[in-house]
């Protein structure tokens, strides 16, 4: 039986959370074996955006005047402002066959089954589905992406290192439409995708769980999806002194991305 380290970290700076997940992607060894599940939360409403995607559709004034933190994830895909949401990260070592398609699956795998043991019935993008060009990522409406009702519900993205594979995601809890349009310049256009495509639990459900309930259905369902020895656990010294130096360097706020436009 394979072994899956399990953390959960306390509420953290957009910066803080960058780096502890850029260590799961760099670093070459894990504690306990063959992969890592990490559990955070944003210690306030913070953007980040995808490893590859520039800023020119960003309102740099808006977000400016709100104290909105800017982070670059090591992920790609597009912008999140991350609000009341479930944040995860999964890294995967050479231990498993390294594909990404195939790791990608076996991640949506346990967040369908999450959404069911919700009652939500989650289905995948048809192929013919319209690809918005949207530098937001719940704007997005993508054939390989879970949906309920149609709507977007939860955010996945991914990075390959030397030896991992590295995945992202978030879950939305509830959410503030508005915010969200004012961090781009062309706020109508976002807003009118965010309201065709996004959802968000609470939108659905008649009470949404807390935090700590979803973390223990999830712990449920890795036991039973995935077969694995699961053990919580905290981070290694190493890692810990790989991701301050992380954070005093490339995830330093005043180093970690540069406007363009």
């Amino acid at each position: 039986m394979s072994k899956l380290r399990v953390i959960f970290d306390p509420p953290l700076s957009g910066f803080e959370n960058m780096s502890r997940d850029m260590v799961l992607l760099e670093e070459n060894s894990l504690p306990l074996g063959d992969a890592t599940w990490r559990f955070f939360e944003w210690s306030e409403e913070t953007l980040s955006i995808g490893r590859f995607q520039k800023t020119t559709d960003l309102d740099r004034y808006s977000i400016e005047k709100r104290n909105i933190p800017l982070v670059r994830r090591p992920t790609g895909g597009r912008a999140i402002l991350h609000q009341r949401e479930v944040t995860f990260s999964f890294a995967q070592t050479s231990a498993f066959p390294l594909n990404p398609r195939l790791s990608y699956q076996r991640v949506q795998n346990l967040l369908v089954r999450v959404l069911y043991s919700l009652g939500l019935e989650a289905e995948f993008g048809k192929k013919d589905d319209q690809y918005l060009a949207s530098p937001y990522c719940f704007s997005l409406s993508m054939a390989h992406e879970l949906k309920v009702g149609g709507k977007k519900v939860v955010g996945v993205a991914q990075a390959r290192g030397k030896n991992r594979i590295l995945f992202q995601g978030s879950l939305m809890l509830s959410v503030n439409r508005e915010k969200i349009a004012a961090c781009f310049k062309d706020k109508e256009k976002i807003k009118k995708e965010l309201d065709q495509n996004l959802l968000a639990l609470d939108e659905v459900l008649d009470k949404v769980p807390s935090r700590q309930d979803l973390y223990q259905l999830f712990l449920e369902i890795m036991t039973e999806e995935w077969a694995e020895e699961i053990k919580i656990s905290s981070w290694s010294e190493e890692e810990i002194k790989k991701g301050k130096e992380l954070l005093a360097g490339q995830y330093h706020p005043a180093s970690s991305f540069h406007w363009q436009g």
